[in-house]
């Protein structure tokens, strides 16, 4: 930690108030105690840079993280890029700088200096859930600090600290509707309200297949900033029914039964005292019903089981995240079914020129491709048949059966 701290007070941060973790996981402590940063509890944890050293070196506390983009935490101008995913977002195709790789050892947290244009962004399309923006009260774990797995954060480059544009990102990292515009910003969450029918923790409500809303989130971006954001930018002010109809198609989509997603719905979408000025119909159990009714009678085809547990089971182990994107195996798919054959494989599918290339590398692209056909093999649609000196063979034994929905 020693180094990485010394790095930024040569650049202009010496004045820095890092946050302690707290003793289980990868939280800073405030989460942990249930106080707010800016509070006097919250303030009274905060750590110089000396202290902290000093802490972390004692074995006094387990670690620390550092919020972008505050400042009264000595971080105004400094802003950071998660990586959670370096094969989709190499680091090599960002702006060369100070970088630290995650205790995991899959991640990587770079420091950048902020032109004052970039914001907080979650990464879309073919990118989402590879990577994060943090611009602005939204911190990363620091060099030192003990991840959950037992690896330790440890610095990997220790070079200037490089400035950071908008155009240096990928269109996918670009800030969108949940980085500004929004009720809800810099990452922080919609407090959601006690309801009957659902466990004391609404994040952990559970669909049909087992898996939690915490773990749906993670793999929808469009429910999680309808979540997230009670007045979501891209509906009308007049329309927040609209939205509140969009939340519980997705909800019904996720295989979440028509009771749950109505509760849901009461415990994230009430408005009431939470928006100036908003009335909310939440609170009247006949919105919520026609709301559910009305949204299930479209037509609503809830996502195909056996690969929603697919889904499942791969990320539980792979430490809670998915080894490929839910958009690359369905672009993978949508190939197998225009080429129409019995069998294929990997090399046939990138022939095609049909999978998208983006920024990624050859070598990159053909592993989230394989990545996508062993997800299908999960799931049985598929059938992987290997034989010494010949690549894999892919035979179709239920592809049509499977529904993957457009829009998550």
């Amino acid at each position: 930690m020693e180094d990485y701290l010394d790095r930024l007070a040569v650049e202009g941060w010496s004045d820095l108030r890092l946050m302690p973790l707290d003793q289980e996981g990868k939280l800073p402590a405030i989460a942990s105690r249930g106080i707010k940063l800016d509070s006097p509890p919250g303030r009274a944890l905060l750590h110089t840079p000396e202290e902290a050293v000093r802490a972390l070196s004692t074995g006094g506390e387990r670690g620390f993280c550092l919020y972008a983009g505050r400042e009264e935490h000595g971080t105004e101008g400094l802003l950071f890029v998660d990586i959670d995913d370096p094969e989709r977002l190499p680091p090599e195709d960002l702006p060369e700088t100070l970088t630290v790789t995650s205790g995991s050892a899959r991640g990587y947290h770079l420091t950048y200096r902020n032109d004052g244009e970039v914001a907080n962004s979650k990464a879309t399309g073919d990118l989402h859930g590879a990577g994060e923006v943090r611009a602005s009260n939204w911190y990363v774990v620091l060099p030192g600090s003990v991840h959950p797995s037992g690896g330790v954060y440890h610095l990997t480059k220790d070079t200037p600290i490089a400035p950071l544009s908008e155009e240096d990102l990928p269109k996918e990292l670009l800030p969108g509707s949940n980085s500004e515009g929004s009720t809800v910003k810099g990452g922080q969450q919609v407090e959601p309200l006690q309801v009957a029918g659902l466990p004391d923790d609404p994040a952990e409500t559970t669909n049909d297949v087992g898996m939690t809303l915490k773990e749906v989130r993670e793999r929808s971006e469009k429910l999680d900033r309808l979540l997230s954001d009670l007045l979501p930018r891209d509906y009308d002010y007049h329309s927040v029914s609209e939205a509140d109809m969009a939340t519980a198609r997705l909800l019904l989509l996720w295989r979440f039964d028509e009771a749950t997603t109505g509760a849901l719905l009461q415990a994230y979408r009430d408005r009431e005292g939470r928006v100036e000025g908003s009335e909310s119909k939440m609170r009247r159990k006949d919105y919520v019903a026609t709301t559910v009714r009305k949204t299930a009678l479209l037509d609503v085809e809830a996502f195909d089981r056996d690969l929603m547990r697919a889904f499942m089971e791969d990320a539980r182990e792979n430490g809670g995240r998915p080894t490929v994107s839910l958009e690359s195996v369905r672009e993978v798919y949508n190939v197998l079914i225009l080429i129409d054959r019995e069998q294929y494989t990997v090399q046939d599918i990138m022939e095609t020129d049909m999978v998208a290339r983006g920024y990624a590398k050859g070598a990159s692209v053909k592993r989230r491709v394989r990545r996508a056909l062993h997800l299908l093999v999960r799931t049985g649609a598929l059938e992987d048949r290997k034989s010494p000196g010949f690549p894999t063979q892919y035979v179709d034994t239920g592809l049509s059966d499977l529904y993957i929905p457009d829009s998550l």
